[in-house]
């Protein structure tokens, strides 16, 4: 069971997590030309992520409590789901198609074997990479090759660790397990890009 880490508000509740999912969203409008050529515009992406919780102590949820407050009104949090894996940082120079180097900005949180999120700051191409090596302060080098070219100031960071999310729902309902007072629940939450 991973520990998970929220961060809201300059405050910090680590959560034990037993699962979770990931759906990739995307809202366009599809056209057509004259000769039937088609273009997909995006109008919206989202990644939704959907945990469950389980063996929460009932500290924890008070703790989560405070939590929902701040997090119901729309207000963005940070979500980990490996507390150790919660690290961002942008390109400092371009990465091109068809190679493995990708300079950083930082290096500083990121390993050897870690699966990282590649994307365009300002446009709709990503990807994930696995880091082969590291070269502390400067880049990371991949496992393969990249399919995509990103450009200075362009996002790199642990691929579930979301700087930005929204909760979805519109309730926080808890179920107890027995006397020993063990609660589990789970949370659908929106990464705003």
């Amino acid at each position: 069971m991973a520990q998970g880490k929220i961060v809201y508000d300059s405050k910090t509740l680590t959560i034990p997590i037993a699962g979770y999912s990931i759906n990739l969203n995307q809202q366009a409008n599809d056209n057509f030309s004259a000769a039937g050529v088609h273009e997909a515009i995006a109008i919206r992406e989202w990644d939704e992520i959907t945990i469950e919780f389980n063996n929460i102590t009932k500290t924890q949820i008070y703790d989560f409590y405070a939590w929902w407050s701040y997090a119901r009104l729309g207000n963005g949090f940070s979500l980990a789901i490996d507390g150790d894996e919660d690290e961002t940082t942008i390109l400092d120079d371009s990465a091109a198609a068809d190679q493995k180097v990708i300079p950083l900005t930082s290096t500083t949180g990121f390993a050897i074997a870690d699966y990282c999120l590649i994307k365009e700051a300002n446009g709709d191409d990503y990807e994930v990479v696995q880091i082969a090596s590291i070269d502390a302060g400067v880049s990371i080098t991949a496992e393969t090759n990249l399919l995509n070219t990103y450009a200075s100031a362009d996002i790199f960071r642990h691929i579930n660790y979301w700087p930005t999310v929204i909760v979805m729902d519109k309730e926080l309902a808890f179920s107890t397990d027995g006397p020993d007072e063990f609660f589990s629940f789970s949370l659908t939450m929106a990464e705003t890009k």
